[in-house]
């Protein structure tokens, strides 16, 4: 065989071990995933402010979670921030490698927070947020996921939020 057909010959299969892994169902999304430019959200930072009167004057434990897992997500969307702090520990045992947590406790009148996100804040399919209010209407998840840079200002009684 000449060298040159032994060449297209490896070449074509060379080829060929590339592209139908890609064309399989799944396979493409792994691959996709791979990239340094795929995101599965749109959150590039994260900017707490807390008010003077927030959460009646008390401090706060908020988490940001980087959820990586769909099913895991809708589940957690489907909660209250009581329900979320209260069952953090079992969370973090059953689904620690599908999820990371960034907690903080935070005062009053703090002029602003950035969140330091995980490494792979990019892959998270969804970015929630939970703030521990004592009065049952700031107590809802709030998904950062499809903002760029959201500033969440942490009130009195609520969580609201923008993008800059």
């Amino acid at each position: 065989m000449r060298p040159c057909r032994r060449r297209n010959i490896a070449l074509i299969a060379l080829l060929l071990g590339v592209a139908l892994p890609l064309s399989g169902c799944g396979i493409s999304d792994m691959y996709k995933q791979l990239s340094p430019w795929y995101r599965a959200n749109q959150v590039q930072a994260i900017t707490l402010l807390c008010s003077d009167t927030m959460n009646d004057d008390t401090p706060m434990a908020v988490d940001v979670l980087f959820v990586y897992n769909d099913i895991l997500a809708n589940q957690l969307l489907g909660q209250t921030a009581s329900q979320w702090f209260a069952a953090k520990a079992q969370y973090r045992l059953k689904y620690g490698t599908d999820m990371d947590i960034v907690a903080m406790e935070l005062v009053p009148n703090l002029s602003y927070v950035k969140v330091q996100l995980p490494a792979k804040a990019r892959l998270a399919v969804k970015v929630i947020l939970f703030a521990n209010y004592m009065t049952p209407s700031g107590q809802y998840p709030v998904d950062l996921s499809t903002f760029q840079a959201p500033t969440v200002s942490l009130e009195q009684k609520e969580v609201l939020f923008s993008e800059k």
